[in-house]
């Protein structure tokens, strides 16, 4: 089996959308699988199913996640506190 060929559950990982939102496609023609199985097995072209989703073979959904950090004080004078913080957070991240 050629790597440029995925599983569904593979396939949906890389797209960021659910195996059943990938049955809908298919049952719609937005998405068909290139091939199914005798067991019902679909795999699909990584190259096509990442054009629909405007994306290239290097990047995925999972590589355009962004990391949202959160601080915050009770009061003005713990301003010092709050950059503490955002240094720690940052530097974290």
């Amino acid at each position: 089996m050629n790597s440029d060929f995925v599983p569904i559950g593979q396939a949906s990982k890389i797209l960021g959308v659910s195996i059943q939102t990938l049955r809908n496609w298919e049952k719609t023609g937005k998405l068909l699988p290139d091939f199914i199985s005798v067991g019902r097995t679909r795999r699909y072209s990584r190259r096509r199913f990442l054009s629909i989703a405007g994306l290239t073979n290097s990047e995925t959904k999972e590589d355009q996640k962004v990391t949202i950090a959160y601080a915050r004080v009770s009061t003005n004078e713990q301003k010092e506190d709050l950059s503490q913080q955002i240094e720690l957070l940052e530097l974290f991240c």
